[in-house]
């Protein structure tokens, strides 16, 4: 009862209105003050609709607020939509995005300097490609089981080969340039500084391989070019999504939601009391 939720309609290029989701706490004084923890997805056609998520409960009870966004690539709107994000037109939903991070901030619903990232999955990758084209527009990053090799994915299992429907194939010399483009592996450029990033993985993943998010803290860690943090954070006996026992996802979302909170110093346990 402490919160509400509204849909807002974000136009992120001409005639492209993306449909984005806000709860935050009813109390006025508090819109835009907290960590705004922007997440999306944005890819086979998944669509994210409102409903009750314990790790969201948990954020806006430590005195956030969340914006979910179904960037082109997602099944809101249907096939077209989808279609719109898909191999050689990905970059749209990553430049979506981009544009609702954007609008988010200049719409007072989100500090410039308190806007977190968040992904799973196709939404991890997402999330970092966009960190990654635009560092300076994110304070936090927070990316679980990413998809970061975009030239190599295909060689991790059958499973990830089926894939190719929806990123294309490096074999192909066109989708060999797009993959290139915005895969997050092959664009960390060394001294940027980039924001505060936990990227977390299950060693035991069978669908998402684990190397993904092993190769691209690495490489992060070699090429950050300030102070902030670039930690890998492995679960040894989780798998991917609802394969990791519910305890470790407790855990896990325990210790983004932390890394979080500290890098932007904010004392959470004050902002929960301002409820």
């Amino acid at each position: 009862s402490r919160y509400q939720t509204e849909q807002v309609f974000v136009e992120t290029s001409p005639g492209i209105n993306v449909p984005v989701f806000l709860v935050h706490s009813k109390n006025a004084k508090q819109k835009g003050r907290g960590p705004l923890l922007l997440h999306t997805y944005g890819g086979f056609a998944q669509t994210l609709t409102p409903r009750y998520q314990p790790e969201f409960m948990a954020w806006l009870e430590m005195g956030g607020s969340l914006a979910i966004a179904n960037v082109r690539g997602s099944g809101v709107y249907g096939s077209g939509w989808h279609q719109a994000a898909i191999k050689n037109n990905k970059p749209n939903a990553i430049n979506d995005f981009l544009a609702v991070a954007d609008w988010l901030v200049s719409n007072d619903y989100a500090e410039a300097n308190k806007l977190v990232a968040y992904g799973t999955g196709h939404g991890g990758m997402l999330v970092t490609a966009a960190m990654l084209k635009r560092p300076s527009r994110f304070s936090v990053v927070l990316a679980t089981a990413g998809v970061f090799d975009l030239l190599r994915y295909q060689y991790a299992n059958a499973n990830a080969l089926s894939w190719q429907s929806e990123f294309g194939l490096s074999d192909n010399a066109e989708e060999f340039q797009t993959l290139r483009s915005y895969s997050p592996l092959h664009n960390v450029t060394s001294g940027t500084c980039y924001p505060a990033t936990l990227l977390s993985t299950g060693a035991e993943d069978q669908r998402v391989a684990p190397w993904h998010s092993f190769k691209l803290a690495a490489t992060l860690q070699r090429a950050q070019g300030c102070k902030k943090p670039i930690l890998l954070d492995v679960d040894d006996n989780a798998g991917h999504g609802n394969k990791t026992p519910v305890w470790l996802q407790i855990e896990r979302t325990h210790r983004q939601w932390s890394f979080a909170f500290n890098q932007l110093n904010v004392d959470w346990l004050k902002n929960s009391e301002q409820q």
